[in-house]
């Protein structure tokens, strides 16, 4: 494995188990829900959006966000999902289907299967950002849509190890098949009072140039 997987694995995700045993966001419903609904409805979504339909929940931590939609059938993906349980306020087992994996090995058994995925406050949390983008790209259905929520920092430790920024996240979506449907202000302290976040809401490209431009590459 590379050496960004060894730090992410080692150092990082022991770092993530014991930031959310003390959350006060995550350990108070009320903060919580209010929190939650803060961030996606200023992204533009209601909370009958996905009535009966499958909604990935990525890099899920200890809470699902995506309960605050109605009648939605969730699928949470969460690479300590098994440590997680053992924290009293943690909710994974309301989702529908649950997989204790990281965000970067494909399930083949979703490959087409949902129609949205919200990704908050996650990618900058992995150690393969192009992966989980090209993951995401086959689960979605052709007409699904991707909420890309992350903070731009250059790698700042072991929890937070990819540099990201607005001009290689948006090189990043559109080398792994995406098109920005909607694009939110670059918000300082959104996620992390130390840096600055983004948010976009995404779709898939079917034209058939996009094909062609990335078999040429």
């Amino acid at each position: 494995m590379s050496k960004a997987f060894d730090n992410w694995k080692n150092h990082g995700q022991p770092g993530e188990l014991a930031h959310h045993k003390i959350s006060r966001s995550r350990s108070n419903d009320k903060r919580w829900m209010e929190e939650t609904e803060g961030y996606l409805s200023s992204f533009g979504y209601k909370k009958d959006d996905f009535n009966g339909k499958k909604i990935i929940d990525l890099g899920a931590g200890s809470r699902l966000r995506t309960l605050w939609f109605e009648d939605s059938y969730i699928i949470a993906i969460e690479p300590l999902a098994d440590k997680f349980k053992s924290i009293s306020f943690c909710d994974l087992d309301k989702a529908n289907e649950l997989y204790s994996e990281p965000a970067e090995k494909f399930l083949d058994n979703l490959e087409g299967e949902v129609d949205a995925i919200m990704c908050v406050n996650v990618l900058d949390h992995c150690y393969d950002a192009e992966v989980i983008m090209k993951n995401c790209y086959k689960y979605l259905k052709d007409d699904g849509e991707m909420l890309l929520s992350v903070d731009l920092h250059d790698g700042r430790d072991a929890k937070h190890p990819i540099k990201l920024n607005d001009g290689i996240l948006k090189e990043l979506v559109r080398k792994t098949g995406f098109n920005i449907k909607r694009e939110y202000p670059i918000v300082h302290g959104l996620y992390s009072n130390s840096c600055s976040g983004i948010t976009l809401v995404l779709d898939k490209n079917l034209e058939e140039e996009w094909w062609e431009e990335d078999a040429g590459e």
